[in-house]
């Protein structure tokens, strides 16, 4: 009886109580578990909707932190996607991605009533301001500049190589490698930073990692700021080093 009266109220906790944006994105095993049996479907169909499996292979761990991926993450949406297929995409809430490639919009952050986008909960309607009850897909349709459009598509290329191919070693390698080309070549120009990677972000980090390494997002910003993030794409398939 125990047994079960346990397995009910860990259920009800994960699916009802409200839960903190990092945990939707890197969920633990336990929660995705206990949503595919709430909802009867596979639990491959919820962790595809997480970046759970590509944490778990790339850092080796049963149990990834959000921390491991990103220090930080924004509640921002594309207006679009809610109102065409009323979905979140788990790639817009990585840093460094500030627009939707499909639909080639800026993602928002903010309600036009001047509130702050956040994730619904069990009391709130679905897709929808909390403040004034203004449909997400109603949203301004923002068009996103041309090159933050590129910059990001090279991104988000990058996270996936990550990803899908490398491995915490090869991670510590590429650090390594940034840090002694710092060293050797510490007054080489470097472009501003953008604000693709400042947005939002708070003055204290809260999110732990189960990696001494971690988080990936230190990586993947180094590169774009060293302006070799294109060498790490999905198409290319393999491991490549910074030259």
């Amino acid at each position: 009886m125990s047994r079960c009266v346990h397995y009910i109220w860990r259920e009800t906790l994960v699916v009802h109580h409200p839960v903190n944006l990092p945990d939707l994105i890197v969920p633990s095993l336990l929660q995705v578990e206990a949503l595919a049996h709430w909802l009867s479907v596979p639990t491959g169909t919820i962790a595809a909707t997480t970046y759970l499996s590509e944490l778990v292979r790339f850092f080796g761990t049963a149990t990834p932190k959000p921390g491991d991926l990103c220090s930080w993450f924004v509640f921002h949406l594309c207006p679009a996607c809610i109102k065409e297929h009323r979905v979140l995409l788990r790639c817009h809430f990585l840093l460094g991605m500030a627009s939707c490639q499909q639909h080639q919009l800026s993602l928002l952050s903010s309600c036009t009533c001047g509130a702050v986008l956040q994730p619904f909960g069990p009391q709130t309607s679905p897709f929808t301001c909390s403040r004034c009850g203004k449909d997400w897909g109603e949203l301004p349709h923002v068009p996103a500049a041309l090159e933050d459009l590129e910059k990001e598509q090279e991104i988000l290329a990058c996270y996936s190589w990550w990803l899908s191919y490398a491995d915490q070693a090869y991670l510590k390698d590429i650090l390594l490698l940034l840090m002694y080309q710092d060293v050797v070549s510490p007054y080489t120009s470097r472009p501003k930073r953008s604000s693709r990677w400042s947005l939002g972000e708070p003055r204290r980090t809260s999110l732990l990692s189960s990696s001494g390494m971690g988080p990936l997002s230190t990586l993947v910003r180094g590169l774009d700021q060293r302006n070799q993030s294109f060498r790490f794409s999905e198409k290319k398939g393999e491991k490549e080093g910074c030259k």
